[in-house]
């Protein structure tokens, strides 16, 4: 067995996270931090926020613009915010249960196989095309060996 006590310590550092706040107004979305004094700013796009933020801070705090870590929180309020919220929440469903329908006809795919179906006819009652059914059986087959 080693002896580390001898060793020194690693320091471990954590980048500072920084919640950044940003609201719209007009043509402009415009941030700031609570974290931090003096960081405020505006941008026309929602996508150059981060990127201004890190900019504002560089200059302001004379810090590198990749020594923190930057959390984007818009608020849009009312309406906006809920029909936002409920288009997300319907995509992260979606998602998931698009992935359980692929477990699943990977699955039957594999069983109508080994049953002695046909690719062509396993295609048809699993609803995907005879080409996929072998991409499938293929992957399955790969991944196994």
């Amino acid at each position: 067995m080693t002896d580390t006590s001898k060793r020194p310590a690693v320091k471990r550092t954590t980048r500072p996270t920084y919640e950044v706040v940003v609201q719209r107004d007009g043509k402009f979305w415009h941030f700031r931090t609570r974290n931090l004094e003096r960081v405020f700013g505006q941008t026309r796009r929602l996508d150059q926020v981060e990127t201004a933020f890190r900019e504002v801070v560089s200059l302001v705090h004379g810090v590198p613009r990749d020594a923190f870590d930057a959390q984007i929180r818009t608020e849009l309020g009312g309406e906006l915010a809920a029909i936002v919220d409920a288009a997300c929440a319907e995509r992260s469903e979606a998602a998931r249960r698009m992935a359980r329908a692929q477990a699943l006809t990977e699955q039957a795919v594999d069983r109508l196989l080994e049953a002695g179906l046909s690719m062509r006819d396993t295609g048809e009652l699993v609803g995907v095309s005879f080409q996929r059914v072998a991409q499938l059986s293929k992957q399955r087959h790969q991944s196994a060996g």
